[in-house]
């Protein structure tokens, strides 16, 4: 048996594990590769099958998704992993796999009664991606410069994600990470949590948000609401440019533009780090 034989081998095993389980067994062990594997062993495929989909299910609710699962309910989050990897089985690294998953959720009939799931799986998901890049360079952070920076000279950092949404996603957030710290709790029964879970979700006004997200040092996530003023200028400086061009090319009404406005947007902005200096 060569090399080639074995990775033959390895993918077709990949591919019946992750394959829908709708479709019979029955079906695959007709396949030509199925000549390596014994018959009367050839029912552990569909055992594998099985679990693969409940181990992933609860693996991605518990860690990238958690904060859907307590904002939502975990059963909620569970069902739409499940449903989304028996439509789009995949062999792929386990954090690729999920890209896909909030534009299959806005597919889907059934969201309608929750159509704002989507974007907060977009969350979950930016907040991953950016806890996984680089750490910012603190030597460039205008909170740490000992001049004030010229606007010209002032940026973003460059590991951050601009989301827009139609719905209240950082009011969604919020609540979902008070329910985080109370789940960390001891004393924090399951009746405890559903009940702040429904306190939560009734405390959260139906609104459309924007959030800047980024970390401001080595493990130190930070979300900032933008405000409706400044969503134009957030696009130009979410483009690379810097704070003057991205002012001068914002789409803003001069006469109601309030300067006091920006200035203490800019204040919070540089407090959490979220500038730079080039």
């Amino acid at each position: 048996m060569t090399i080639n034989d074995l990775k033959k081998i390895q993918n077709f095993f990949l591919e019946t594990i992750t394959s829908n389980p709708n479709i019979n067994i029955h079906e695959i062990l007709e396949k030509k590769e199925m000549d390596i594997f014994e018959k009367k062993t050839a029912h552990r495929l569909e055992a594998y099958r099985v679990s693969y989909y409940s181990r992933i299910s609860s693996v991605f609710s518990e860690t990238i998704f958690k904060l859907a699962s307590l904002l939502f309910g975990k059963d909620l989050i569970k069902s739409f992993l499940i449903e989304y990897f028996y439509q789009n089985p995949t062999p792929s690294h386990m954090e690729e796999s999920i890209r896909e998953f909030p534009y299959f959720l806005e597919k889907l009939d059934e969201i309608q009664e929750c159509p704002f799931v989507p974007d907060f799986i977009k969350l979950c998901i930016n907040i991953s991606d950016i806890l996984a890049a680089p750490n910012p360079k603190e030597s460039l952070l205008i909170k740490n410069s000992t001049t004030v920076p010229q606007p010209n000279e002032i940026f973003l950092q460059e590991e951050h994600i601009f989301l827009q949404s139609q719905w209240p996603i950082f009011q969604m957030y919020c609540s979902a990470k008070n329910l985080s710290e109370l789940s960390e709790l001891k004393s924090t029964t399951e009746e405890i949590l559903e009940e702040k879970r429904i306190e939560e979700l009734s405390s959260i006004k139906n609104t459309n948000e924007s959030i800047l997200i980024f970390k401001s040092c080595e493990w130190s996530l930070e979300t900032i609401l933008i405000p409706e003023d400044f969503i134009s200028i957030m696009h130009g400086l979410s483009k690379k440019q810097n704070l003057e061009n991205a002012i001068e090319n914002a789409d803003i009404n001069e006469d109601l533009f309030d300067i006091s406005k920006l200035s203490e947007w800019m204040s919070l902005m540089t407090k959490h780090s979220a500038f730079m200096k080039k």
